[in-house]
């Protein structure tokens, strides 16, 4: 039958229309309806591979900046008995105070300190990082006393980006934002007040295949060692600065302790 003569036919027979409608449908609609389904798939493919490929970046705020003199790396602190206590609370768990604190232990360890780290209050009697216990004794044994505490965290992130990255099979990153402020004081064993600071601080993390990419290649063959944005050089930049305020706010507190000690006592009356 030829399509002149089919059409005719299909024109002039209301049934036969239907069904030959029917079967138009029938043969065109799954091939549309299953690009969707494959389009949703290879969008929520991309971005969980976007996942794997993430670009940070460290952005110091306040305190983290500031210039510092004493060398991490020397022995700045020869037989001095250093108490670290790592404050748990809502921006920093118990297992996270743990690794702080024992981070905190291989930095002035390795300037000749001897460290003990508590993830309670070393004063009432605190756990030993989590692990052992402590007391009342090697409290008042410490030289000085680092405490350390996160005040708050603050994480956002950007809805926007993620349909884009979603649509664009991670070409256009997501973007999400973590801020952080950290208070750290130095007492001495009395609890005496000697130094005190915040620092605060942002990373932003960065996940496409795209932004990646072309950072990769960035870094591959122009950037130079301490300019580069892949890996792990953010937490090595964040790492550094972190280090070098804290050694030098415990140097600085030691240099007050000692001064403080070196004073003459005066009694009310004016005699020494």
């Amino acid at each position: 039958m030829s399509k002149l003569h089919r059409a005719s036919v299909v024109g002039n027979h209301p049934r036969l229309a239907l069904s030959w409608s029917v079967r138009i449908l029938a043969s065109r609609q799954p091939g549309r309806a299953a690009w969707w389904p494959r389009l949703v798939f290879a969008g929520a493919l991309g971005c969980l591979l976007a996942l794997s490929a993430c670009v940070r970046s460290y952005q110091p705020l306040t305190g983290l900046h500031d210039p510092v003199v004493v060398d991490p790396t020397m022995r700045n602190f020869p037989d001095m008995r250093l108490h670290v206590y790592c404050v748990p609370g809502k921006g920093l768990k118990p297992a996270q105070a743990s690794i702080l604190c024992q981070r905190m232990a291989v930095l002035f360890e390795n300037q000749g300190a001897s460290v003990q780290t508590f993830i309670e209050d070393p004063a009432l009697g605190g756990a030993d990082a989590g692990l052992a216990p402590g007391t009342d004794e090697t409290a008042r044994a410490a030289d000085l006393v680092l405490e350390l505490e996160v005040e708050a965290v603050l994480k956002r992130s950007h809805p926007i980006t993620y349909a884009m990255c979603w649509f664009s099979f991670s070409i256009v990153p997501m973007v999400r934002e973590t801020t952080f402020t950290q208070r750290v004081v130095v007492r001495d064993a009395s609890g005496f007040l000697l130094a005190s600071d915040r620092y605060r601080g942002r990373l932003v993390e960065r996940f496409g295949a795209g932004v990646w990419t072309g950072n990769w290649i960035l870094d591959k063959f122009t950037r130079e060692p301490e300019d580069r944005l892949t890996g792990e050089a953010a937490s090595n930049d964040l790492s550094a600065d972190l280090y070098g305020q804290l050694t030098q706010l415990v140097f600085n507190a030691r240099l007050r302790r000692e001064a403080l000690q070196l004073q003459p006592v005066v009694d009310p009356a004016g005699r020494r």
